[in-house]
């Protein structure tokens, strides 16, 4: 397990690198406070937008599709399962609406992209695709339903009670249109010149790195000391990065692996619910306007504390199975 903890060591040396260099952009006044929304628009109609397009074209196929369809399918109840216990326990935790929505995303949606794919390719390089094509059913529920429903605000005037086509409104937006266009074209395998691929590789590279700097930005109008104070974000925090996997464990532990439960099933399900928070609740919502204070500092305990509970679950996991 030391290849594991060094693996994910380096990784959250990378992430806070940029978290820093954020943090310490504001303090030294290089940057201000308010361009924390400015780099949020950026983020969510230019470099979000690419990486799921990239990642549909180079992995949503017809070949990938006829030969890995179970994995889909058993991601599918995985997801579905984790939103709605998340909507469970994220309303629970918290009261406020604003940060119960946030939580609520962020318990449902782990960094299973970034993290998620460096670990992967880190210590089992063998199933990266079936890791890809698992984690497509996650992208899709977070930037179909968790995004345009948890961090996009209501605009001004806009009833609780709202028609069909009205709800399907805030799916135009730039994520999704990106979703369809990639997904299209990886399932008809169009070849598109390879400047443009350059392009949607490149900007994508981007989301993360600008993601840590925009969370450094926003945590340097936070308290830290604060932070000791609330109890709930703990229990959050606690949920994702250990009731999740340990909960995953648990209930596979009694199912005999076949077909569709086999042992890399298991793995890729282990890499998406142990990994902390997703980093997307950070900048969207600043974009639209709103407070992104209490996903950067659920963004920021989880991955902090993923450094000592990932190592540790995988040792379980590993012990188990």
């Amino acid at each position: 397990m030391e290849e594991l903890f060094l693996s994910t060591l380096n990784q959250m040396a990378i992430l806070f690198s940029f978290i820093v260099i954020g943090y310490l952009l504001v303090k030294f006044r290089c940057v201000s406070e308010s361009s924390a929304a400015s780099l949020s628009k950026l983020e969510n109609t230019v470099f979000v937008p690419a990486l799921i397009m990239g990642t549909f074209i180079e992995n949503f196929t017809v070949n990938t599709l006829s030969t890995a369809w179970k994995f889909l399918l058993m991601s599918i109840l995985l997801a579905v399962a984790g939103v709605v216990l998340s909507i469970f326990i994220g309303r629970r935790i918290f009261k406020e609406k604003l940060t119960q929505k946030l939580s609520v995303y962020g318990l449902c949606f782990s960094n299973f992209g970034f993290m998620g794919n460096a670990v992967v390719k880190a210590l089992f390089p063998e199933i990266f695709l079936e890791y890809v094509i698992f984690t497509i059913p996650f992208w899709m529920a977070a930037y179909v339903w968790g995004v345009p429903t948890l961090l996009i605000p209501k605009t001004e005037g806009e009833s609780e009670k709202t028609s069909f086509l009205a709800k399907l409104k805030p799916l135009l937006n730039p994520m999704f249109i990106c979703l369809l266009i990639g997904a299209v074209i990886g399932l008809t395998g169009l070849k598109l010149p390879s400047f443009v691929m350059g392009v949607v590789s490149s900007a994508g590279n981007c989301m993360s790195p600008l993601a840590m700097i925009l969370t450094g930005i926003l945590l340097a109008k936070i308290d830290i000391k604060a932070l000791i104070k609330k109890w709930r974000l703990y229990v959050a925090t606690f949920v994702r990065l250990v009731g999740y996997p340990i909960l995953y464990i648990l209930i596979f532990a009694f199912v005999p692996q076949n077909s569709f439960i086999t042992e890399t099933f298991l793995i890729c399900g282990m890499c998406v619910v142990a990994m902390p928070t997703g980093l997307t609740a950070v900048f969207v919502p600043s974009a639209y306007g709103e407070d992104s204070t209490p996903a950067a500092e659920f963004a920021l305990v989880s991955h902090v504390l993923s450094v000592v509970t990932i190592p540790l679950i995988f040792m379980l996991f590993q012990a188990i199975f």
